[in-house]
């Protein structure tokens, strides 16, 4: 295994564990849909700002449907969850969709590092 795989596997790691930690604090100290819209808003951003330095890096750009509809998606995650954290009734919908999307967010790390231990990848120059 070459070192750029084993810091984006120790990364993983890290962001898994931040999301399990945030996961247990929340509801140890019963502050559980109050993190999580802050996870949410962290992971969006952190998400739409490597898409952006990407997009910088490279020449000709190509942009594909699948990212503007991931992209889009994040920033409605980040709406809602800016909506959420600002408003004084905090509807039950809502917060539902801050679970969810908290937890596809997990599941896409999980799987992410699932499948970086799985295959290797051999460069042969």
């Amino acid at each position: 295994m070459n070192k750029s795989d084993q810091w984006v596997n120790v990364i993983m790691v890290i962001l898994i564990l931040i999301h399990f930690s945030i996961l247990v604090i929340g509801l140890v100290i019963h502050k559980l849909p109050v993190l999580i819209p802050l996870l949410n808003i962290a992971i969006a951003f952190s998400i739409i700002i490597y898409w952006i330095q990407k997009q910088l890096r490279i020449e000709q750009h190509f942009i594909y449907m699948r990212e503007m509809i991931v992209l889009g998606m994040e920033v409605i995650v980040i709406a809602t969850a800016v909506y959420f954290i600002n408003t004084v009734h905090r509807a039950h919908w809502l917060k539902l969709m801050q679970y969810i999307v908290f937890t596809i967010h997990l599941a896409c790390l999980l799987l992410f590092l699932l499948f970086m231990l799985t295959f290797k990848m051999k460069r042969q120059f």
